[in-house]
C-alpha cells in the first residue's frame, strides 16, 4: 500500500513534464545519499519544477554507491521537456559518525541548454553546451531518532564554462540579432533533502538553489532558474 502511494505521487509531479522551457540552466536535484557502510547502493528518481513559476519541468536520476569502505561514487542526470539536458559523474568519501555521516564529492559535468521562441518566423532561438568541473560537501542524518525519516544539506561549488549563441530572424528570415556567451563562471549549488517511508523505500523531497557568477544577467538572451524543487523515490538496497 505504501509503495503504491509513492509510486502514484512520482507519476502526479511526472505530469508537470509537459510545461514548456524557455531557460539554459536550472540547478540539478542531485541525491543526497549519505552512505554509510561498504556495499550501500542508493538510486533516487525524481521530477523537479522550478521556483516561483513552477516551470521548466525536469526527469532526474542519481545512483550513488560504497564499492570500498570511505569510498564513494555517484553518477546524475536529468533532461527537461525543452530537450535540454545535464549528466554528472563523481568520486568521493563518506565518514560515518555515531548519528550522522559526512560526503565529499570531486566530479565533471556536461549539459546543453536549448530553447526556441516559436516554430514560425519571426523568432529567436538559444543554444550551447556547457562544462562543470565541482565539489560538493554533504552532511545529514540517516533514521533520526527512532523515525524513518533523513535529512542532509549539500554544498556543491564549480567552474563552469558555456558555449552559448543566440540569434533572432525577423518575419523575412534575415538575422536581426546575435549574441555570444562562453567566459567561466562560478558555480554555488547549496540544497536541501528530506527523505520519509520505510526502511528501503522512501519519498525523497528536495529544494535546490543556484548562484552562477560571471553569467549576463541583464537584459540576458541566456536565461537560468535559481531555484529548484524536486520530489521523487528513493531506493536503499
Amino acid at each position: 500500500m505504501m509503495r503504491k502511494r509513492y509510486i502514484s505521487l512520482l507519476a502526479i509531479a511526472l505530469g508537470a513534464f509537459l510545461a514548456t522551457s524557455c531557460v539554459m540552466y536550472h540547478p540539478m536535484n542531485v541525491d543526497i545519499p549519505l552512505l554509510e557502510e561498504q556495499g550501500d547502493l542508493r538510486i533516487d528518481a525524481s521530477a523537479s519544477m522550478s521556483l516561483p513559476l513552477l516551470s521548466q519541468p525536469a526527469l532526474n536520476a542519481t545512483v550513488s554507491y560504497a564499492p570500498l569502505p570511505f569510498v564513494a561514487v555517484q553518477a546524475a542526470g536529468n533532461i527537461t521537456d525543452g530537450g535540454n539536458y545535464s549528466y554528472r559523474g563523481a568520486i568521493g568519501f563518506y565518514t560515518p559518525f555515531r548519528h550522522s555521516v559526512l560526503e565529499a564529492y570531486f566530479g565533471y559535468g556536461h549539459g546543453h541548454g536549448d530553447y526556441t521562441s516559436s516554430e514560425n518566423l519571426p523568432h529567436h532561438t538559444a543554444e550551447g553546451p556547457y562544462n562543470l568541473l565541482f565539489n560538493q560537501l554533504n552532511y545529514g542524518w540517516n533514521n533520526i531518532g527512532s523515525s524513518s525519516v533523513d535529512c542532509g544539506l549539500g554544498v556543491r561549488t564549480g567552474i563552469m564554462r558555456p558555449d552559448l549563441s543566440y540569434t533572432r530572424w525577423d518575419s523575412e528570415g534575415t538575422v536581426t540579432d546575435q549574441d555570444a556567451f562562453d567566459s567561466p563562471c562560478f558555480l554555488l549549488e547549496p540544497q536541501l533533502m528530506v527523505r520519509f517511508g520505510g526502511e528501503h523505500i522512501k519519498l525523497s523531497l528536495n529544494l535546490a538553489y543556484s548562484l552562477l557568477s560571471g553569467w549576463p544577467t541583464e537584459n540576458s538572451h541566456f536565461n537560468y532558474e535559481r531555484f529548484s524543487l524536486g520530489a521523487g523515490v528513493n531506493y536503499r538496497f
